[in-house]
């Protein structure tokens, strides 16, 4: 993805990710464009993240977090770990199985505001969630 054509592979992303009827497809381009472009271009991705993470379709929301998890395990710098970490809790109330990263955030307590949240408090989850390394 050439930042010359950022905004047209995330349009192009979402597109196909929405009319997805497998799981795995969102895996794909969710790995590929969001986690790929958190890596690459991410003041630029944290905003589009954001917009779409209140999609109403949601292998889109899948997507969004089989790329951020990507990111995380490919390097995401830790400070930037904790601000996709709370737009991933933003998404946290489907019942929907088939959103495993987002399905596991619904179980942990959360309010509905996270701005309060403390980034300490979510650290053990980050570590065995996202497979962390220990500090």
């Amino acid at each position: 993805m050439h930042k010359d054509h950022f905004q047209e592979a995330i349009n192009k992303a979402t597109e196909y990710t929405s009319k997805a009827d497998i799981w795995y497809v969102c895996d794909i381009i969710g790995e590929r464009v969001f986690g790929f472009a958190l890596l690459h271009y991410l003041n630029k991705t944290i905003p589009e993240i954001t917009r779409l993470s209140n999609h109403s379709n949601n292998y889109i929301i899948r997507s969004l977090g089989a790329g951020v998890h990507n990111a995380v395990r490919k390097g995401l710098d830790k400070q930037h770990v904790t601000t996709v970490f709370l737009i991933l809790i933003s998404m946290a109330n489907t019942k929907d199985k088939e959103l495993p990263q987002i399905y596991v955030l619904n179980k942990l307590p959360v309010t509905d505001n996270c701005a309060h949240i403390k980034p300490n408090r979510w650290k053990p989850y980050l570590e065995f969630y996202f497979l962390l390394p220990g500090e």
